[in-house]
């Protein structure tokens, strides 16, 4: 005798991890979305941290592009940071302009 196929109630619907959860990629708009997209992506910013001796875990980072209501940074790197990501960029050979660093939201 063959198992009865469930029926469309009893089959789970799929998991949505946080990744693909609206509002996790990164605003180009932000500061934060710009400087780490000039470096190629957060991975690599993640690697030129590490490399000028400044290690920030990646989850850190990507708080920075979260929107204040969801603990994060609304966008604006810390200025803590900027001279690690200045000193990680004239190693890595990116160029940040001052558009680039400012905080302000561009249009």
């Amino acid at each position: 005798m063959k198992p009865k196929p469930p029926s469309v109630e009893e089959i789970p619907k799929p998991k949505v991890g946080r990744r693909h959860r609206k509002g996790n990629a990164l605003n180009p708009k932000t500061q934060a979305g710009r400087v780490i997209t000039k470096f190629g992506g957060l991975e690599v910013f993640v690697k030129a941290l590490k490399s000028v001796g400044h290690p920030r875990h990646s989850s850190t980072i990507r708080k920075w592009s979260y929107p204040k209501s969801r603990e994060g940074r609304g966008g604006v790197i810390p200025t803590g940071a900027l001279r690690d990501i200045l000193m990680a960029a004239r190693n890595e050979g990116v160029l940040l302009t001052k558009d680039d660093l400012d905080p302000r939201v561009s249009k």
